[in-house]
């Protein structure tokens, strides 16, 4: 028996499976005589329709003292020594946009059962009229072929090979960076790519979805990490200018909820010629606490209140200069 049990007497939890022993109490809701049920799948079709806010979605769950619909993505350091080596997708963001969150959201130990609200719009960005609501996004594997949804709910796409991967080869054929991964023949055990195969490598996508390495036209590896604090050496991250996020000319408040048209005032009131980039939680714990001394609402997390704030400002606001998915010129 392990040690640790025979202390306590009982076995220690482990706090996922107690979440994930959460997430299945939504289906068998208890309630008291004077509560009723939460209809869970009307809830995710009233948000999906458009009448219901995700963020008060979530509160439903909150009150009742159930995890939310959405799960924050994790936000580990992955610009120091605990993640010394970056995949492909995290290496080519980093080169490309040169933003942190857009990084993060290829690095596994991130975006693993993490939820959020995407907007159909976002979602199905092809139909007209642009349809209302949001739905669940679980976030998923990426890789540089196709397009992903980033945290900030938006839909992104890697540039061009020809945009930045000429210069990343040329650091791996002279070493400037190196990278490991697993052999397919003949017992796939992690090695370093030799130098002289990144001469005639390109990249590919394998029938599961995972990046691979042609050598000669053969995949010859998988599993491909490179060196981070290499990465970084040669493409150091660039300080992104000061300034506004600008109020849009004819913002759709016919969009706005009750609530959201409430707080788009306040922050309206509150920084007049736009919204400064940067110190966001510094703003949003204001804005929380105007938000609550007004009766506007109450949110149960911090990061409820955030997100409901974020989406106000994608409505109202434009696109901020020098954000993400706007590349940056690689060097």
């Amino acid at each position: 028996m392990p040690e640790d049990i025979q202390r306590s007497g009982s076995p220690v939890i482990d706090p996922e499976d107690l979440f994930k022993g959460m997430e299945e109490l939504r289906r068998e809701m208890p309630c008291s005589e004077t509560e009723q049920p939460l209809d869970v799948a009307r809830i995710e079709k009233e948000v999906a329709d458009g009448l219901l806010d995700p963020g008060e979605a979530d509160e439903l769950l909150v009150d009742r003292f159930l995890p939310p619909f959405s799960r924050n993505p994790r936000s580990p350091d992955i610009w120091s020594s605990n993640a010394p080596l970056w995949s492909l997708e995290m290496v080519a963001a980093w080169i490309i946009w040169g933003d942190r969150a857009l990084t993060l959201r290829h690095f596994h130990g991130s975006f693993e059962g993490a939820k959020m609200w995407v907007s159909n719009a976002e979602l199905l960005p092809f139909l007209r009229p642009r349809p209302p609501g949001h739905k669940l996004y679980e976030f998923q594997r990426t890789t540089v072929m196709r397009s992903f949804i980033g945290y900030d709910g938006k839909h992104h796409s890697f540039t061009p090979f020809a945009s930045w991967m000429p210069g990343l080869i040329a650091h791996l054929v002279t070493s400037r960076i190196k990278a490991v991964a697993c052999e397919t023949e003949p017992d796939r055990e992690r090695v370093d790519v030799p130098r002289k195969d990144w001469e005639t490598a390109e990249f590919d996508v394998d029938e599961t979805g995972s990046t691979v390495l042609r050598v000669a036209g053969r995949v010859k590896f998988t599993h491909l990490l490179f060196l981070a604090s290499e990465v970084l050496q040669i493409y150091p991250a660039q300080r992104k200018p000061d300034g506004l996020r600008k109020w849009k000319l004819k913002p759709p408040l016919e969009e706005l909820s009750e609530k959201e048209l409430r707080m788009y005032e306040i922050i309206r009131r509150m920084f007049k010629d736009g919204v400064p980039i940067g110190e966001a939680s510094t703003r949003n714990k204001k804005l929380e606490a105007r938000a609550d001394a007004l009766g506007i609402g109450k949110w149960e997390r911090h990061t409820s209140f955030a997100r409901f704030i974020d989406r106000v400002l994608e409505k109202v606001c434009e696109e901020p200069s020098g954000g993400p998915g706007r590349p940056r010129k690689n060097g």
